[in-house]
C-alpha cells in the first residue's frame, strides 16, 4: 500500500503477507521488503517542485506552523543559517531600509 491508501488495502497486504510467512515463503516476504525500502529512498529525498507555492499557500491561510514544517521536511536536513557577518551582510543586502512609524495610523 501507499500513504494514501486506506485501511483495507493494509489489511490485505498484512494478510497476504501473514500467508507468507505461514507457508514458511520468507524469499517472497524478503523481496517485498526490498521493493518497499527502495521505494521508501526515492521518495524520501525528493524534492518537492512547488515548493515556493505550498509555502505561499500556507501563510496566506494563516497556518504558519504547517509552513514551517513543510519547510523544514522538504529542506533536506538543511536549516536555519547560523548567523555570521556574512549571513547578516547578505540579509541587509536583500531587505530594504525600515521606515518610519507614523502617529496615528
Amino acid at each position: 500500500p501507499n500513504p494514501k491508501s486506506k485501511a483495507k488495502d493494509h489489511q490485505d497486504a498484512l494478510s497476504k503477507r501473514l500467508a507468507l510467512w505461514k507457508d514458511g515463503d520468507i524469499s517472497k516476504l524478503i523481496r517485498e521488503g526490498r521493493i518497499i525500502q527502495s521505494r521508501i529512498g526515492k521518495f524520501k529525498g525528493s524534492n518537492h517542485p512547488d515548493k515556493a507555492k505550498v509555502f505561499a499557500k500556507l501563510v496566506l491561510e494563516g497556518q504558519i506552523n504547517s509552513a514551517l514544517r513543510f519547510l523544514s521536511e522538504t529542506s533536506n536536513g538543511r536549516g536555519v543559517l547560523t548567523l555570521t557577518d556574512d549571513v547578516m551582510t547578505q540579509l541587509k543586502q536583500k531587505l530594504p531600509e525600515p521606515q518610519p512609524a507614523k502617529l496615528g495610523s
